[in-house]
């Protein structure tokens, strides 16, 4: 392959794997993408790239050959063939273990890729959900409801998803500080959910001051979330003062 190819091959697989990162991590991974999104904008101007002058360094060459261009498209081929099926593979035999984990203990929503769907899908229609909380001294009740049976639906789902996470230390938002504290104390937590005409009432409760204190905090964001929807989805949540906590 010449220059050129091989600084498609690069941005290519860096913009997949950030997008990636971007969904299952951290939406601060998309910075990257940007970032490679307008090295190669400004390059159609200036007929500069960084990448472009290292690899003419390491001794790629500008111009390849013809015959070499159909082995090295054919070997590329190969190479996505080799990269993506094992992947796909492995990610169609975890969807099939996840369904079969959730049948056996009877709770819907545990595979990581449903559940993200279903909050994105709550975050879009987050004008027809009401909720209400009340502050607990050793927790929160929170009352989640909707008139629209799809919502309601996809309400129970999520926080049914949301008490297998907890129960099995799975965290959601691992790059929210409130939230990866709270998936740090569920050992901690007391979560009892009822079923009501139109949502879900949720208690949960902890012997534990600090731990009350960040229930009290996660309610208060999940409320911004059915206020504001997509608006605040990657918005960090910081921990609450713990040293007032125990004065």
């Amino acid at each position: 392959m010449n220059v050129e190819r091989y600084l498609r091959l690069i941005a290519g697989a860096i913009v997949m794997a950030t997008v990636s990162l971007g969904y299952w991590v951290s939406p601060y991974w998309l910075l990257f993408t940007g970032f490679v999104g307008l090295n190669l904008f400004q390059s159609a101007f200036t007929s500069w790239c960084p990448m472009m002058t290292f690899l003419r360094k390491l001794g790629v060459k500008d111009y390849i050959p013809k015959s070499a261009r159909t082995v090295g498209g054919t070997m590329s081929i190969a190479l996505l063939a080799l990269v993506f099926l094992p992947a796909l593979r492995a990610q169609d035999q975890t969807q099939h273990r996840g369904s079969a984990a959730n049948q056996s203990h009877g709770m819907p929503g545990g595979h990581g890729p449903q559940d993200m769907k279903t909050i994105h899908s709550l975050l879009n229609a987050h004008q027809q959900v009401t909720r209400t909380v009340t502050k607990l001294s050793n927790g929160i009740q929170t009352l989640t409801e909707s008139d629209d049976a799809q919502v309601r639906a996809m309400v129970r789902q999520h926080v049914a998803a949301m008490y297998q996470r907890l129960a099995n230390k799975r965290p959601i938002r691992g790059w929210d500080p409130l939230f990866a504290e709270l998936f740090k104390q569920a050992d901690k937590i007391k979560m009892v959910m009822v079923d009501t005409a139109k949502g879900v009432s949720v208690t949960e409760t902890s012997a534990d001051p600090w731990v009350a204190k960040l229930l009290h905090a996660h309610a208060e964001a999940v409320s911004e979330f059915v206020k504001d929807g997509n608006a605040v989805m990657h918005k960090e949540h910081p921990l609450p003062n713990r040293d007032r906590t125990n004065p």
